[in-house]
């Protein structure tokens, strides 16, 4: 007998790159949507470490621009995006913050630590600088917690820090973005214990993969799973993916897309992973295989993230047939190598579009 599900109307991902400008030979945000789109996403949230980045009036407009000329053409409904923080911008994120309703909130990263972009901050100060603004303008600040060599304890320190700021504006809400390991994992519930008003994205690929190269391509070279934050162990893996069998409203899966072509992967062995046609797909496959229920899954790829982010979605519910097959999906026509490809998924297919 089919299995099906019914799953949120509107699906998002809290957290993509959608490249475009300088890297447009990479991906575009046209084509990102519309990878979303064949991967069952309805909503996208924009990350801002573009090239150039998104740090300045005129980035924002050409960007939110780029947004606007294809949702419609797409059938799509209204996407979104992170503001950039830098440490002499903050005038910049009140305008970002009042002007456009489609910015969800800032975003913080370590200076010298995403790639290709050179965003980010290097100040205790404007980590509570950026809180104050999201508290006053109702929105979040997300946040990215590395350094320079990607290990856990650069991971756990930096968020650390962030949290010791949040303690002094409680009343903001951070999203800490792509935790790969358990310390992450158990600092942030412990914060969330405290009362204070953090939210933990878990991404496909720390619920898939490791670095014991479990579930990987072995016909692909390594770096092919090289990410920032880079992998953890299978026994991490295991503690993200107990994670999501709770009702915690603050855990949420979000893509974190970030596609490279196959040249940067192999020469500058820049970090990150496609992932936004996947991402319904490993969530649904590792929530079968744990036995979660359909309004469980709901709340993981749909409204845990819409409630923490203020992002309006409707209740209604679509039916999808459920199909396990073998991933062989493409990005930007193949110029984009899908670490995926050859991963056993549940994919959604919708019955009724």
């Amino acid at each position: 007998m089919e299995k099906t599900i019914f799953l949120p109307e509107t699906i998002i991902d809290a957290h993509c790159h959608g490249r475009d400008m300088e890297e447009s030979y990479k991906t575009t945000v046209e084509q990102t949507l519309r990878e979303a789109k064949s991967g069952n996403i309805g909503i996208t949230v924009f990350m801002p470490n573009t090239k150039p980045p998104i740090i300045d009036k005129n980035a924002l407009s050409y960007y939110v621009g780029l947004i606007w000329g294809v949702t419609d053409s797409l059938g799509m409904k209204n996407q979104y995006l992170h503001f950039g923080v830098t440490d002499d911008n903050f005038k910049t994120c009140g305008y970002a913050l009042k002007t456009y309703d489609n910015v969800v909130g800032l975003k913080i990263y370590p200076k010298g630590v995403t790639t290709g972009s050179g965003i980010g901050i290097s100040k205790d100060e404007s980590i509570i600088k950026s809180l104050e603004l999201a508290v006053y303008y109702d929105k979040i600040v997300a946040v990215h917690c590395d350094g320079p060599n990607h290990t856990i304890k650069e991971e756990t320190e930096y968020l650390k820090k962030v949290l010791s700021c949040l303690r002094k504006i409680r009343a903001a809400k951070v999203a800490i973005c792509h935790i790969s390991c358990r310390e992450s994992a158990e600092i942030i519930l412990r914060a969330q214990q405290e009362g204070l008003k953090v939210a933990l994205e878990i991404c496909p690929h720390y619920l898939w993969f490791d670095d014991e190269r479990t579930n990987w391509n072995h016909e692909l070279d390594p770096i092919f799973y090289h990410c920032h934050n880079k992998l953890r162990s299978l026994s991490d893996r295991h503690y993200l993916t107990s994670l999501i069998r709770g009702n915690n409203p603050l855990v949420f899966v979000s893509s974190d897309n970030a596609p490279h072509t196959k040249e940067e992967k192999l020469v500058k062995k820049f970090g990150g992973l496609p992932t936004n046609q996947e991402m319904v797909a490993v969530t649904i496959t590792v929530a079968t295989k744990m036995g979660l229920s359909e309004k469980q899954i709901g709340n993981l790829i749909c409204y845990n993230a819409a409630n923490f982010l203020n992002i309006p979605v409707s209740e209604n519910k679509e039916e999808y047939r459920l199909v396990e097959k073998i991933d062989n999906v493409a990005y930007n026509h193949g110029k984009v190598v899908n670490p995926w490809n050859g991963s056993r998924l549940i994919f959604p297919v919708p019955i009724n579009k």
